[in-house]
């Protein structure tokens, strides 16, 4: 037997996306902007090599892993007590995959031990059972499990964090459950007791986050407040009152908007995108030498979407993508090409546009991930056993790339998959199939136009990254495709494709619960919003960031009402927010703030219910993106705002005479009056259309269109509509979403099979 002492002062933690992971994650993420998980490989005359999209990133004591392509979950790194799951006890330091496990949207890997949230609310986890240690302190070899298996207790869970011993689930309900060793009483559960299954934690308030640490946990209330449990050592932040067996709030600490607790520290994100953490530790992870049992602000961070703390050191994710790192440095865990502590944070060298960070903590190793929007898995940091994924066992101050995962997705309408609806009320789809994105019975993707199975008279059609809606004759929605957190809006979580329990997508178009008279439907990340002949507006799915316009952050199966908003003519969702104009020329939004999407000149990272878009009085039309927004205004003018540098609405240079508009990733479109294409943003897929690469902050024609009259922007591809009925496309095409039979991007519009 392997002998592990319980007692030892700093063995391991991880935290998930800082510790916090919210359920929004299948195919189109970003995991983000976000990662997005799912896909399959697409099925076409050429024969590809599978890639794999990572989605979510969780960095553990030695090992690492992430979700991948399909939802499944890949892991790098120590195996000795089966934490990388695939059934066997040897490392690995290149990713190998977790055996029966699909639809995962989120892992957690702690010490020894990984867990992951599988769609309809479950959670399956792999590696050592930490409740089942002897009394002197053994393993007890019965209880590693090389495979994953179903924690008993979870049901309807909606976020998932890892700590060292234990695991925490957030549920739809607001509760938090929690399960592993106790020794620290981190369960939260009054009394000490390690359980197998999950046990509810006692004298919680109504929880939107939860994030768990070495020992001991923390959660994010509605209320903006924070509150702790578990070992009084690592500090609670309740002003050293030494107590823990049940939550304790954090003091001085108000509006925050994420937490993340570490190994002996602890962090909260503000609405400010400021920082604060508290704890005992001694190497300025904190921000204070000795430490401090009350939160204290880190110095030099401004604009931050996430925070992951992990042992003395801690890394946050900024809104443009940068991650900064400060505290303990003995093996390059903060990225900046040395050893040596720092405090303020260092930028890791050559990371930008990241969606997701998680850090490792462990009392032999130090370790950090990201994945970066629109590429790759890196990560840096002590290497002993793998677990930066490149292949070798040597530490690195600096990112490496991790071997086979590559082109990591991000969030947009449309991300790898086209539809159009035609002239004869039916619709067509093309690109990836993986999640029944087509809802013509099967998965296999295409990179030609194939139909969607039989539904009534479609009007109209909106896709995300995987699920899609169509509004019919006579006002009712049908949606298909993946329906993570209740995307599809009929009520389900599970539609049980192929008989598998743990699907949740469906392949064939359903149709949405309580919806009549629709005039309008917008597919987002992963909600979606119909606008109704009364001129209200109903929205269902993910509600992490308040995108349903709610007050509460719980997700919905079926459609709900959004407040306050009426007499609408327009709507647009983007990846975690979403829009609506009004009668009046004036422009309503609510959800994700991060990125100043919002357009209020606020700094608040979520905002519901919808909130007045500044100096907006004149909109015929809104387009909302991943993080940025724009407006048609009446006269033909667009002004856009977000994207962290724009809180309020700003003109777009160059655009006169615009008849419509649509936001992607990073960029944005409009069909001039003249028929005309003009885009400007990030073009690093050919997505502007221009015939090159290179980025533009200005608007530049799109070559060869002249007779446009529709636009949509997906993340990294885009199409137009033309008089007559003609479909082109440009930009990203790895899964055939510019149909045109081929697969490779075009930097200039291509036509669509059958629709040219």
């Amino acid at each position: 037997m392997i002998r592990i002492m319980r007692f030892s002062p700093r063995l391991a933690a991880c935290l998930l996306f800082g510790g916090v992971f919210v359920l929004a994650l299948a195919a189109g993420l970003p995991a983000g902007a976000g990662a997005r998980a799912g896909s399959a490989t697409l099925q076409s005359r050429a024969a590809k090599t599978p890639k794999q999209k990572a989605a979510r990133i969780s960095a553990g004591d030695i090992h690492s892993c992430a979700v991948v392509s399909g939802g499944k979950v890949k892991c790098w790194g120590d195996n000795s007590l089966g934490e990388l799951g695939n059934g066997t006890l040897t490392s690995s330091t290149t990713p190998v995959t977790v055996k029966a496990l699909s639809h995962a949207l989120s892992v957690g890997a702690g010490f020894s031990t990984t867990c992951a949230l599988i769609r309809g609310g479950k959670v399956k986890c792999w590696g050592y059972d930490w409740a089942h240690l002897t009394e002197d302190g053994e393993i007890d070899s019965h209880y590693i499990r090389r495979t994953p298996r179903t924690i008993r207790g979870v049901s309807h869970a909606v976020a998932l964090s890892s700590g060292a011993y234990h695991a925490c689930v957030l549920l739809s309900n607001g509760k938090v459950k929690c399960w592993g060793q106790d020794l620290s009483d981190q369960l939260g559960k009054g009394a000490k007791g390690d359980s197998s299954s999950a046990t509810l934690v006692r004298g919680l308030g109504k929880a939107v986050a939860v994030s768990a640490g070495y020992s001991h946990t923390c959660a994010l209330l509605a209320s903006g407040r924070v509150a702790c449990w578990g070992d009084p050592n690592t500090g609670l932040g309740d002003g050293g009152n030494e107590t823990g067996p049940t939550p304790v709030m954090v003091v001085d600490l108000k509006k925050a908007v994420a937490v993340s607790a570490g190994s002996d520290l602890s962090c909260a994100v503000l609405s400010t995108h400021k920082v604060k953490c508290w704890g005992t530790n001694a190497n300025n992870a904190s921000g204070d030498y000795d430490g401090s049992e009350t939160p204290v602000l880190v110095a030099g961070l401004r604009k931050v979407a996430a925070i992951s703390a992990g042992d003395a050191y801690a890394c946050a994710r900024l809104s443009n993508g940068q991650i900064k790192c400060w505290g303990w440095n003995e093996h390059g865990e903060l990225g900046d090409g040395t050893t040596n502590g720092h405090y303020p944070a260092v930028a890791v060298k050559g990371i930008s546009h990241a969606v997701d960070v998680s850090t490792g903590i462990g009392e032999f190793t130090h370790h950090a991930c990201a994945i970066l929007a629109g590429g790759k898995v890196k990560c840096w940091g002590a290497n002993s056993e793998g677990e930066l994924g490149n292949g070798k066992k040597a530490y690195n101050p600096t990112p490496v790339s991790t071997s086979g995962i590559t082109d990591a997705a991000t969030i947009g309408a449309g991300d790898d998959h086209t539809c159009a609806s035609l002239s004869d009320h039916t619709v067509k789809c093309w690109g990836l199939n993986s999640t029944g994105q087509f809802g013509n019975g099967k998965t296999t993707g295409s990179a030609s136009p194939v139909s969607t199975s039989v539904i009534p008279q479609a009007t109209s059609v909106s896709g995300d990254a995987s699920h899609t809606c169509a509004v019919v004759s006579g006002g009712a929605v049908y949606c298909w495709g993946n329906n993570a957190a209740g995307a599809l809006g009929d009520g389900s979580w599970n539609h049980g494709h192929k008989g598998n329990d743990d699907n949740d997508f469906s392949v064939k178009p359903v149709r949405v619960s309580g919806i009549t008279g629709a005039t309008a439907v917008s597919a987002g990340g992963y909600h979606t919003c119909a606008l109704l002949s009364d001129r209200t507006v109903k929205c269902w799915g993910l509600n992490s960031d308040g995108q349903l316009g709610s007050f509460t952050s719980l997700f919905s199966l079926v459609p709900i009402a959004v407040p306050g908003v009426t007499d609408v003519v327009s709507i647009s969702t983007g990846y975690e927010h979403s829009c609506a104009v009004i009668a009046s020329g004036k422009i309503y939004c609510w959800g994700a703030n991060d990125q100043d999407q919002i357009g209020n000149g606020g700094d608040d990272n979520t905002d519901w219910p919808p909130v007045e878009v500044s100096g907006i009085t004149t909109a015929v039309a809104v387009a909302a993106g991943t993080g940025h927004t724009c407006a048609l205004l009446s006269g033909g003018a667009v002004k856009c705002w977000g994207e962290v540098d724009t809180p309020t609405p700003v003109s777009v240079n160059g655009i006169v005479g615009a008849a419509a508009i649509s936001a992607g990733y990073n960029y944005s479109c409009a069909v001039l009056a003249v028929g005309t294409v003009k885009c400007w943003g990030s073009n690093d897929h050919g997505q502007l259309g221009n015939g090159t690469t290179s980025d533009s902050t200005s608007p530049v024609t799109v070559s060869g269109i002249t007779n446009a009259t529709k636009i949509s922007a997906g993340s990294y591809h885009a199409c137009a509509v033309l008089s007559g009925g003609a479909v082109k496309c440009w930009g990203y095409n790895r899964d055939g979403e510019l149909g045109n039979g081929d697969l490779g991007y075009s930097s200039t519009p291509v036509g669509v099979v059958g629709l040219r």
